[in-house]
């Protein structure tokens, strides 16, 4: 008797077809759900670090730029003006200042919305060194995901709950212009420890003598 190999195939698909929907009926057992979610735990392990990481790295980029914006517009006000701005306000309005004529003011040296908050959504802070009407020198301060504030009077900037001081340990994102103390201090806008700041000394040394505005 020819033994017929077309009918044994059709036989073992009907069965492995009634296989599949009886399991699927059935639904999954204890072992088999416990595998998924072991499956999913490291699918999750590898990935919300990696996600995490990349969200930081946009918000300090975003930062970044937007601190690269403020600071061409800074240099747009010192070139028209001779001068840097008591605050950021000044680059998009007239500040009118008491025996200043208005017309002295070639502005605005950015649009109105200019960034005024990291990518956190904390303030950024401004000052111009030395304080007053004919500063030469600027730098511009970001908490790196900390929150950032200014005392309603003196110098220094709060990190977190802790006053910057010579020893406080901790990352800015920061960018800083023209002259101070008798040195140049330009640098584009980046991240660096306030401990180790990679020849950036004078962040401390401004951040911890200036008085700053976040307006």
């Amino acid at each position: 008797m020819r033994f017929h190999w077309q009918w044994l195939q059709a036989r073992l698909e009907t069965f492995n077809s009634r296989a599949v929907e009886k399991k699927l009926d059935e639904g999954l057992t204890l072992i088999e759900m416990l595998g998924v979610v072991v499956i999913l735990g490291i699918v999750a392990a590898i990935a919300i670090p990696a996600i995490s990481t990349a969200i930081t790295e946009a918000r300090v980029n975003t930062t970044e730029s937007d601190l690269g914006t403020l600071q061409t517009a800074l240099s747009r006000y010192y070139m028209a003006e001779g001068s840097y701005p008591a605050n950021l306000t000044a680059l998009a309005t007239n500040p009118d200042l008491p025996g200043r004529p208005s017309k002295l003011w070639n502005g605005p040296y950015i649009r109105q919305s200019f960034p005024e908050h990291d990518a956190w959504g904390s303030r950024i802070y401004y000052a111009a060194l030395p304080s007053g009407t004919a500063a030469q020198g600027y730098i511009l301060v970001s908490g790196d995901g900390q929150t950032l504030t200014a005392p309603s009077s003196g110098p220094s900037l709060t990190l977190g709950s802790t006053t910057i001081t010579s020893t406080t340990t901790g990352t800015v994102i920061a960018a800083a212009g023209g002259m101070y103390s008798g040195t140049y201090i330009g640098t584009r806008p980046n991240k660096d420890s306030l401990t180790a700041p990679l020849g950036k000394a004078y962040w401390v040394t401004a951040i911890t003598s200036a008085t700053f505005s976040d307006s």
